[in-house]
């Protein structure tokens, strides 16, 4: 009988990670789009609806240079709650699908 799940495979070095931020309100989101435009590290960022104002896509080459995004990240006056939360695996048999989003009332991938 084999386990629920399967043990995570690493693949590379890498520390990758979804962090969301509730942004003071005293602030303006385009200081933080600025701030998340200069660290090489994030990937992928969007605005959302929810407990967060804003999730991105980070991916650091180990965990000294996480920690060290972190402090910046602390450091950002315009951060006032945080979540991190790290990759483990990806999903597999999802193959190449593409997020598709919702823009003007059209499907755009």
């Amino acid at each position: 009988m084999s386990a629920p799940y399967p043990a995570p495979v690493v693949q590379s070095s890498t520390v990758d990670a979804i962090i969301g931020v509730r942004l003071d309100p005293r602030f303006r989101w385009e200081d933080f789009d600025d701030f998340l435009c200069r660290e090489p590290s994030v990937q992928q960022a969007w605005h959302v609806a929810g407990d967060v104002d804003i999730e991105f896509r980070l991916s650091c080459t180990d965990r000294p240079a996480l920690g060290a995004f972190l402090a910046r990240l602390r450091a950002e006056k315009s951060a006032a709650e945080t979540t991190i939360n790290l990759i483990l695996r990806p999903v597999h048999g999802l193959g190449g699908r593409r997020l598709i989003g919702i823009i003007g009332g059209k499907a755009r991938s």
